[in-house]
């Protein structure tokens, strides 16, 4: 199953500016099947970005509605969208929660399995970036599991193929 996302958050918004204004991160998130015999799961995803990106602290924004785990894997594809300057050098946070209810605010949702992703920079003004995330399993509910990902890490702004989106100045692609 997959789904297609654009994002408007507090922080990211669509605005009528030209494509040179804004900076597009693409996310293709593979999460694993409902498991069998569980009640049935929504991936609820927020984002944020921030100098300091907090998973301490509870989110505030508009999030979409969580997409349900299937008998198989699901992609869920998120457009996230920065037209602000000032925020695209900043780190982006995405948390992944699996929650019994769509809107993760059923009894028990704010113990739900989670998983927490951090990138160091996603946004280059009037560049499309993107960046594949895979979670294999459902986290253990009361121990998110997190992973950091380096600007190196998110693809954009060269052809061909390559793990490394850096140049050996360790300038990211975008920045040139």
């Amino acid at each position: 199953m997959s789904r297609r996302s654009a994002w408007c958050l507090a922080w990211v918004a669509l605005g009528a500016a030209g494509c040179a204004q804004n900076a597009v991160l693409e996310v293709e998130l593979s999460m694993p099947a409902n498991p069998a015999g569980d009640p049935l799961r929504f991936a609820y995803v927020q984002a944020q970005s921030s100098d300091t990106v907090s998973f301490d602290e509870t989110w505030a924004g508009r999030d979409l509605l969580g997409v349900p785990l299937g008998s198989e894997p699901t992609t869920d594809a998120l457009s996230l969208v920065a037209d602000d300057a000032a925020v695209m050098p900043r780190a982006i946070g995405l948390r992944v929660r699996f929650c019994v209810t769509e809107d993760c605010t059923g009894l028990g949702d704010d113990r739900a399995p989670e998983a927490r992703f951090r990138i160091e920079r996603g946004f280059y003004q009037g560049r499309f970036t993107r960046l594949e995330l895979v979670i294999d399993a459902l986290p253990v509910p009361g121990t998110p599991t997190r992973r950091d990902l380096g600007r190196c890490e998110v693809e954009g702004c060269t052809v061909g193929s390559t793990r490394d989106f850096c140049t050996a100045s360790g300038a990211h692609f975008c920045e040139e």
